[in-house]
């Protein structure tokens, strides 16, 4: 766990990394140090696989597909409920049943609790009594955050929606614990996987869907074929747990939750210190200058 000698460069066949937490700082940006271990891959080894796999839409990482030209790559979205194929094709999509989301809408709201449910491209906001914190937070990360009401549960039963997962916001502590054990006692257990990257909030996807169950989708169907073992994997939270199980190389950040950080196999520094970009950087041999943030635009 995390004490293993780096990789040989010949067996990492892919790369595949978490975003917040991860690629970007704690200011949501993208650390120059990352960027440019990022760049001189995509320059030196155009050919080598590097997979974006988040919790978020592909419509929140624009800033990091772009100037790297990652379209033409597969990428995995929606805590790994959305495959992407290159140029934003969907190759596979799973998302939580209708009558689960309902009961979700209606127990949360009647609770005061903040919900938020996605689809491909928006996060829809039902507010609970503590305001717009959670959907301003939610922003921050990148997110299309906008506000409902009830009619939104007749857009969800006539399919003029399509959510994928659905999130419950709180101050971390027991009040977001309560609130994970109702889900536990209220829901049946193939209901929805709870998963967390953020202290504040507790994600639901459906148990079929997952980073690494999404991890495997894109290793069979890439050609030519790539084994689990030749993966490398980034990540700090506990969603990126089922990535590193199946990745032969698990990469936690120094500022990892627990669960990722027992998962790891290697560890590095922070994202705030560009943790990716330095372990890269051992990997490949190559030298980083410290540069400004957005030196690439």
């Amino acid at each position: 766990m995390g004490s293993q000698a780096l990789p040989a460069e010949a067996d990492v066949h892919m790369i595949i990394s978490d975003v917040d937490g991860t690629l970007l700082d704690s200011d949501h940006r993208l650390h120059p140090r990352t960027f440019h271990a990022l760049q001189w891959l995509r320059k030196n080894r155009p050919s080598l696989p590097i997979v974006i796999a988040t919790g978020k839409q592909r419509t929140s990482v624009i800033e990091i597909r772009e100037p790297l030209n990652l379209d033409v790559f597969r990428a995995s979205h929606l805590n790994g409920c959305v495959v992407y194929n290159p140029g934003g094709v969907v190759a596979s999509e799973v998302g939580l049943d209708k009558d689960t989301l309902i009961q979700l809408y209606r127990q949360f709201s009647a609770a005061g609790i903040s919900t938020f449910f996605y689809d491909r491209e928006k996060v829809y906001e039902v507010q609970g009594t503590d305001g717009p914190i959670w959907g301003d937070k939610l922003r921050g990360y990148g997110e299309s955050v906008v506000s409902v009401d009830e009619s939104f549960v007749q857009q969800i039963q006539d399919g003029s929606v399509t959510i994928i997962k659905a999130a419950i916001c709180q101050k971390a502590g027991p009040e977001l614990e309560q609130s994970r054990g109702w889900l536990t006692q209220q829901y049946a257990h193939n209901a929805f996987t709870m998963v967390q990257a953020l202290p504040f909030c507790i994600e639901l996807i459906p148990t079929t869907g997952s980073k690494g169950i999404a991890l495997a989708k894109i290793l069979d169907l890439h050609e030519p074929k790539i084994q689990a073992k030749n993966v490398l994997s980034f990540g700090d939270g506990q969603n990126d747990v089922s990535m590193f199980e199946i990745a032969g190389y698990a990469v936690a950040m120094a500022n990892a939750m627990p669960a990722a950080v027992e998962a790891s196999t290697h560890r590095t520094l922070s994202n705030d210190e560009g943790g990716v970009g330095v372990f890269l950087e051992q990997l490949y041999g190559f030298t980083y200058e410290e540069k400004p943030y957005d030196y690439w635009l």
